[in-house]
């Protein structure tokens, strides 16, 4: 099931709190690896919101609900930190509170939302 996700008046996805810029949001973020698999964040729900950002094409950005036995070998199948490759998108439990943050060179952002649980543990 693919969503529309709000915009901002620049045409940036509004998916953090305060609609701040990318950039300021990977400031808060912390730099994790594929351990984060195994982490909390993904055995505490059975579904997830998968925010995919497309390379170029900005109108083809989407938000699917996805179930946690398909997202998980997804994301260890098309994500390699150690070879630098990766895919734009952000992965959400259903309370909004713990975001993943991929981006196409491997790299994964754990953010927490000021005032809520850490789920990364």
């Amino acid at each position: 099931m693919a969503l529309n996700w709000p915009k901002d008046n620049v045409g940036c996805p509004l998916f953090f709190a305060d609609g701040l810029p990318p950039l300021e949001v990977l400031r808060k973020a912390k730099h994790v690896g594929k351990e984060v698999f195994e982490s909390k964040f993904f055995s505490a729900t059975e579904s997830y919101y998968v925010l995919y950002e497309h390379p170029a094409l900005k109108d083809h950005d989407k938000v699917f609900l996805v179930e946690r036995q398909e997202l998980l070998p997804f994301l260890q199948a098309k994500i390699k930190p150690e070879r630098g490759e990766g895919l734009d998108i952000t992965v959400t439990s259903h309370d909004l509170n713990n975001f993943l943050i991929c981006n196409h060179d491997g790299d994964l952002f754990f953010l927490v939302v000021e005032g809520t649980e850490n789920s990364i543990r």
